[in-house]
């Protein structure tokens, strides 16, 4: 006959707020971590947001996910702080739409350089309707002028051959 299993008692932890934030940061980087793709690779169009423990759980995927990062750099340039997102309700609907429909190959796509990655979008990307419903009037240029801003600042940084 088979012994019931016991599970051990779990004690509840108290953390101070320094611990509970380097806590979550720690939870959230290995919940990246084992994600099937690598989202920390790839082009750098701006930098991830820093991550405060407390934001809502969709606003962390924009502290540790480069490639949708990427693309609200792109959508509102503007946009340089975690707190500016928060304080702009049109910018979290953006935010948000980008968080729920982004999909593999955008995501690809978005390891590129921005100008690469425009070309895609322009041409190639059908299935962006619901996400771009929420983007500003004149998207598409201003996505343009971005990326190429973006793109200038990747001249600078590239190794010259002088031979």
């Amino acid at each position: 006959m088979e012994q019931p299993i016991n599970p051990p008692e779990i004690k509840a932890v108290d953390f101070g707020a320094a611990e509970q934030a380097a806590f979550d940061r720690k939870r959230c980087q290995k919940e990246v971590e084992d994600t099937s793709v690598n989202i920390s690779r790839g082009c750098i169009y701006a930098p991830r947001f820093e991550y405060h423990s407390g934001d809502p759980t969709w606003v962390r995927h924009f502290c540790f996910d480069q490639q949708k990062r990427n693309l609200l750099a792109l959508v509102r340039p503007d946009i340089e702080i975690l707190d500016h997102l928060l304080a702009d309700e049109q910018a979290l609907k953006i935010a948000e739409a980008i968080d729920t429909h982004m999909h593999r190959e955008m995501r690809e796509m978005l390891r590129m350089e921005p100008t690469a990655f425009m070309r895609w979008f322009e041409t190639e990307a059908t299935d962006v309707w619901e996400m771009a419903q929420t983007f500003p009037n004149g998207y598409l240029q201003l996505m343009w002028l971005a990326g190429e801003a973006v793109y200038e600042r990747f001249q600078g940084l590239l190794p010259i051959n002088f031979r």
